[in-house]
């Protein structure tokens, strides 16, 4: 049976020896040509109660739910922050059998949001925080990567703004660079009903392409980062175009074309991928944003199965305790 928080009995607070909240934002990484490199965090948040039992309870369950839309989650060993906080702490054992998780999220799962990067990153701060180490955020990017592969969600959601991430050819440090996003730009995610794993969303991707797509998709990648600094939305415009993965992911997210469509007359700055999808981000400024939600809310009826419409800001703070 799944539980959520209000389930549990009153006196179970009185056997936490020590706890903390992480917060981590949403992100939305590639942003068309950016692909891996690009991250942008986003107004939805994972919060993860982490408990730190006076003396290990097996009555107490692992992992509780604080709403419905975290119940899809596990709730076993096999649960991502839990698992990752687990092998954080390989010789802390019997701490770490102390532990219990409470998980609230607004995130959709599955959908290319960096559900998995909040975990990962609430795990490795917990980790520091309960073995009392310095909390210092660049190690814990370069500790999350172990996990995740690729840093662009990752240090999006864990600093904040617009990342740009890259690991050294020859060392793997990874490094990064924050920038402030335009004020006046907002975004939307469109979000289906079906969710697309990552592995699936790169395996229909070619093991080579050819060098003009691959220069065209430096040139852009380089311009978006310079219309985002100057905040020219010309510029962005001719640069949020990808020729390295979205075209090869179209079938599996029709929607990103259906938008395209119905948005090819609209004062848009950019409809790309989030991540490796089934969301689609619509970029636009802000007093265009009647006109968007106008023609958003006429292409979602006529969508058999009702895409989400998520109006959402930037999240400029990145992970947070309390």
């Amino acid at each position: 049976m799944t539980l959520v928080a209000s389930d549990l009995k009153p006196e179970m607070t009185d056997l936490v020896e020590k706890e903390i909240v992480v917060s981590v934002p949403a992100s939305t990484a590639n942003l068309g040509p950016g692909f891996d490199t690009l991250g942008l965090a986003l107004t939805l948040h994972s919060k993860i109660k982490f408990k730190l039992l006076k003396k290990n309870d097996p009555s107490v369950p692992l992992i509780t739910f604080g709403n419905d839309n975290s119940c899809a989650l596990t709730t076993d060993k096999s649960n991502l922050a839990y698992r990752i906080l687990g092998e954080l702490w390989t010789d802390e054992k019997e701490k770490f059998d102390r532990m219990r998780l409470e998980i609230t999220t607004d995130i959709p799962l599955g959908r290319g949001l960096g559900s998995s990067s909040t975990a990962i990153l609430a795990a490795a701060y917990a980790s520091h925080y309960f073995s009392k180490r310095p909390v210092d955020k660049s190690d814990l990017l370069r500790e999350s990567c172990r996990y995740e592969g690729h840093a662009d969600n990752l240090s999006a959601s864990l600093f904040g703004g617009l990342t740009i991430s890259s690991t050294h050819a020859r060392s793997g440090k990874v490094v990064f660079q924050k920038l402030d996003w335009p004020r006046d730009w907002k975004t939307t995610v469109i979000v289906p009903t079906y969710e697309l794993s990552t592995t699936r969303a790169r395996a229909v991707m070619p093991k080579t392409i050819a060098m003009s797509d691959a220069v065209s998709n430096v040139q852009n990648t380089a311009m978006l980062v310079a219309a985002i600094a100057r905040s020219d939305e010309r510029l962005a415009r001719e640069a949020m175009i990808d020729t390295l993965h979205e075209p090869y992911r179209l079938s599996l997210v029709p929607e990103l074309g259906s938008l395209r469509r119905h948005l090819r007359n609209a004062p848009v700055i950019g409809i790309v991928l989030s991540g490796a999808g089934s969301s689609v981000m619509i970029v636009y400024h802000r007093r265009n944003e009647t006109e968007i939600s106008d023609l958003l809310k006429s292409w979602q009826s006529e969508q058999s199965d009702s895409p989400a419409i998520l109006n959402l800001e930037v999240d400029h703070d990145g992970l947070q305790s309390v």
